[in-house]
């Protein structure tokens, strides 16, 4: 059942800093309280608050809204319905965010209660265990800020998305598809709460909300988080909203980035937090050093897009100049945002490139994931198996490899017309990825370091040990 969870950003008079201790020490003098704290090894100056000037009536709404319920449904006067027991809200409050335990609304605890804040109820996860099911999930960007470049949002979301890809075994691709897993939109001051439209009571008030798994929104406030066009603030905030959208619930440490106070320090994950999400999705594996295309035993996949021909290993790849010079190698995302980190196999079929891994396919167009991607094999090509070694069309047909079969599939008829064993072309089986050349009618394929070529013309194929291409230096 869908559990939606509604968020709550009070934006104080001032701005505070997130620290890396669970410390956090309030100074009162005279009418103003001075805070100060240390995130990570950057000390944030000491800033002077007022105190804020909130009612009892404006403290119990905030409370109720982020989850610190009443436990009376009387007519008594709010003051007694805010500190009357030992187990008050007030105290609840105070005990969670480790204020001063007075019970009382005084300074430390306004001031607290009117910094930036996400309001998800803090005690919402208790006794449940949301995740996704799946690791390849998509999220889609509904709308972006009119002040900012849309470029520029896609790339801050796709870092705070990739901070959580890098330490679980989860994937992330940005799609053109509403229905995505996990919607992200952009707006002012007033959403829907579900049973009414609520508008903010101040000017620095905004509402917001998010889901738990297994569906997903993402609200931003838009005035509040470019206001200022600090991206460090919004990249924070963006890993926190989808660390709820991943099944994570609020800490009261002040060194995690689901600490509820929003602010601009953390720009990696912190280790606390790292180690709460791969105890539910587990733990992505160290990656090695990257290789250079010259020191390479095998390829994952050989593709020739417009831009040229490249060669994929892991999760980068390099490319082939026409002089056959070798480029740096990339990473995949950075050509193909929403790329899975590994392939098993490519293939571009007029101007869409396919790539494969697992029982999974991904279309992209001009490097953009294309809409409803990634899809199971079997329902973009019909007949086809999954986990595949290799692919390769020759305008006609499209042959896919894996063990000791091919698959040739007709793209006209949706279908597989023809299958056989890979020894027709005279190549070993497993092969690690597949070619074709136009100008010279021919297939290639690569085995570890060999290199078959194939031509129709004569139905003969050649074995080369040596690359071609220039290994003494790149470009």
């Amino acid at each position: 059942m869908q559990r939606i969870v509604w968020w709550i950003l009070l934006i104080g008079i001032a701005r505070y800093s997130s620290a890396a201790s669970d410390d956090w020490e309030l100074v009162n003098s005279g009418t103003n309280i001075e805070a100060s704290s240390l995130a990570g090894n950057n000390r944030s100056p000491a800033v002077t608050v007022e105190e804020p000037d909130l009612s009892e009536d404006e403290v119990e709404n905030i409370l109720e809204n982020i989850g610190f319920h009443s436990y009376e449904n009387s007519d008594e006067a709010t003051n007694v319905r805010l500190a009357n027991a030992e187990d008050s809200r007030i105290l609840q409050y105070q005990k969670y965010y480790r204020l001063p335990q007075t019970g009382e609304l005084d300074r430390a605890t306004k001031i607290s209660l009117k910094r930036p804040k996400c309001g998800v109820s803090d005690l919402v996860l208790q006794g449940g265990d949301f995740k996704w099911n799946k690791r390849y999930l998509t999220y889609y960007v509904a709308s972006t800020p009119s002040e900012v470049a849309p470029n520029t949002v896609k790339k801050l979301l796709r870092d705070a998305f990739q901070q959580w890809s890098n330490v679980t075994l989860l994937d992330f691709n940005e799609s053109k598809n509403a229905k995505a897993d996990i919607k992200i939109l952009f707006e002012d001051q007033q959403v829907q709460t579900g049973k009414r439209s609520q508008e903010t009571t101040s000017q620095d008030a905004t509402f917001s909300h998010a889901s738990y798994p297994e569906k997903g929104v993402i609200r931003f406030n838009t005035k509040y988080y470019f206001r200022m066009k600090n991206e460090d603030e919004f990249l924070h905030t963006a890993m926190h909203e989808i660390g709820h959208a991943l099944g994570l619930g609020h800490s009261s440490s002040r060194a995690s980035i689901m600490y509820p106070f929003l602010d601009s320090r953390f720009t990696d994950l912190p280790q606390v937090d790292i180690e709460a999400i791969q105890l539910k999705y587990g733990k992505r594996f160290q990656t090695r050093s990257i290789p250079e295309f010259c020191t390479l035993a095998n390829y994952d996949a050989v593709v020739s897009t417009a831009r040229g021909l490249m060669f994929v290993a892991g999760k980068y790849y390099y490319h082939i100049h026409s002089n056959y010079s070798i480029g740096q190698p990339t990473l995949l995302s950075d050509m193909w945002p929403g790329i899975p980190d590994s392939v098993d196999a490519a293939v571009t079929i007029d101007a869409e490139t396919f790539f494969f891994k697992s029982d999974q396919v991904w279309s992209f167009k001009y490097e953009s994931l294309q809409p409803g991607y990634p899809r199971k094999i079997r329902n973009t090509f019909p007949g086809l198996p999954n986990n595949l070694d290799a692919v390769a069309y020759d305008r006609k047909h499209v042959y896919a490899f894996r063990n000791d079969l091919y698959w040739r599939y007709n793209p006209e008829k949706k279908a597989v017309d023809h299958t056989e064993e890979v020894s027709a072309f005279d190549i070993p089986t497993r092969i690690d990825a597949a070619l074709f050349e136009k100008s010279r009618d021919r297939l290639y394929f690569y085995k570890d370091t060999d290199w078959y070529f194939y031509s129709f013309n004569t139905t003969e194929t050649e074995k080369h040990d040596t690359p071609k291409y220039n290994c003494q230096q790149y470009e």
